[in-house]
This record gives structure tokens, sequence and C-alpha cells, in this order.
């Protein structure tokens, strides 16, 4: 198990290095990409989410 901790930790960060953007996570980056084409798309139309 030590080793396991002791190892994962760099793969992980070597990946995260690899999908990370410059400001924010990859889901920040997608969902901010979507909401701004959802209201582009809905921009005439009043939506109330709850």
């Amino acid at each position: 198990m030590e080793l396991f901790l002791n190892v994962r930790p760099a793969k992980s960060a070597e990946m995260y290095k690899k999908i990370w953007r410059e400001n924010d996570s990859p889901l920040m980056e997608y969902t901010r990409v979507q909401t701004d084409q959802l209201n582009e798309i809905c921009e005439d139309t009043m939506l109330i989410l709850q």
C-alpha cells in the first residue's frame, strides 16, 4: 500500500497537467461554454431554473 501512495500522486499530477486549462478545470470550462451556447439559443426565451 505504501508504494501505491508514493507513485499515484506523481502519476495523477502528470495526467492533470495534460487536461488542466490555464485558469480553470476542464469541467468549469465546458460548463461555461455550454452555458454561453444555451444563452445564445434561448436569448428570446425566459427560463426559470430551480
